[in-house]
């Protein structure tokens, strides 16, 4: 990684974002652009400032580059997901304040794919969304194989 912006977004991406107005948005993208996602409305009122967001980045070698690949590729991630998410939340729990410089980035998995850099990044915009991050982080990571299954393309075919 050079450390220039589009090496920092570049790679695969699994996000996790509930906004303001309670619409959920989870997908996966390649080098920024959204390859699976899925948009729920929740709230009434339009709001589309994200009130907290987790992201599991992974940068390297032999990542998958179709969308159903990726989707099989998050999901034999699982296991290591839910632990590093599990472990996220413990470390907020044990005093890292996720709005103290917004957003927390986290990277100490246990394990990872051979030539691939992983890390978490998670935030939340209002303390009381903070308070409660580290039940949510581990929310997606129990849920992690629904939200991933529940993925639809965003590409799509001419006819």
């Amino acid at each position: 990684m050079d450390g220039t912006i589009d090496s920092l977004l570049a790679g695969l991406t699994f996000y996790h974002r509930v906004r303001m107005d309670e619409g959920i948005q989870t997908g996966i993208s390649r080098d920024r652009a959204e390859i699976l996602e899925r948009f729920e409305i929740v709230g009434e009122e339009y709001d589309p400032y994200v009130a907290w967001y987790v992201e599991l980045r992974c940068e390297g070698q032999g990542l998958p580059e179709m969308a159903e690949e990726a989707r099989q590729w998050f999901l034999e991630l699982g296991p290591v997901a839910f632990d590093g998410l599990e472990r996220l939340a413990s470390s907020i729990e044990a005093g890292s304040d996720p709005t103290a410089v917004p957003p927390l980035i986290w990277s100490d998995f246990s394990s990872s794919p051979p030539g691939v850099a992983m890390k978490l990044v998670t935030g939340a915009l209002r303390q009381d969304d903070a308070h409660h991050l580290p039940d949510r982080l581990r929310s997606v990571g129990r849920h992690w194989t629904a939200l991933i299954l529940g993925l639809e393309s965003t590409l799509h075919e001419a006819h």
